[in-house]
């Protein structure tokens, strides 16, 4: 964790799932210049008003698994679920007030994010559509 004026810098994927999962989105993403690790960005005020710090430390719920996806894809019906690998997506995905169902670290050192296929498809369209813009 790294702190910078009024952002915290989560780089445990555990802890940032966590505090998506008690309400608080990430306020950016991003990719450590020389390590290559993914990193979300929180607003320090609305972690501090929800006392997540606190939680965290003493063992917030957390389920995270280092699993195969396809060891995955057994518990959640495929046609269900869409997956996503790239955590800019995926942050797209949370900005536009869609939270994964669930984050998983692959056996691959990988990170899936697992979405409810049906209330993405809206905004998958809207990725695809700021993906044209952007070049």
């Amino acid at each position: 964790m790294k702190m910078i004026k009024n952002k915290l810098f989560i780089y445990n994927l555990k802890q940032a799932y966590f505090f998506i999962r008690e309400g608080v989105n990430p306020i950016g993403i991003g990719r450590h210049s020389k390590t290559k690790k993914f990193y979300f960005v929180f607003d320090k005020k609305q972690v501090e008003e929800g006392n997540l710090m606190k939680k965290w430390i003493n063992g917030g719920d957390v389920r995270i698994f280092i699993v195969k996806y396809s060891e995955y894809a057994l518990q959640i019906p495929e046609e269900e679920v869409v997956v996503i690998y790239n955590p800019f997506q995926a942050y797209f995905y949370i900005k536009n007030s869609l939270n994964p169902l669930e984050m998983v670290q692959l056996s691959n050192k990988k990170i899936a994010f697992i979405f409810n296929k049906r209330k993405s498809n809206p905004i998958f369209t809207k990725w695809l559509e700021s993906k044209d813009i952007d070049g």
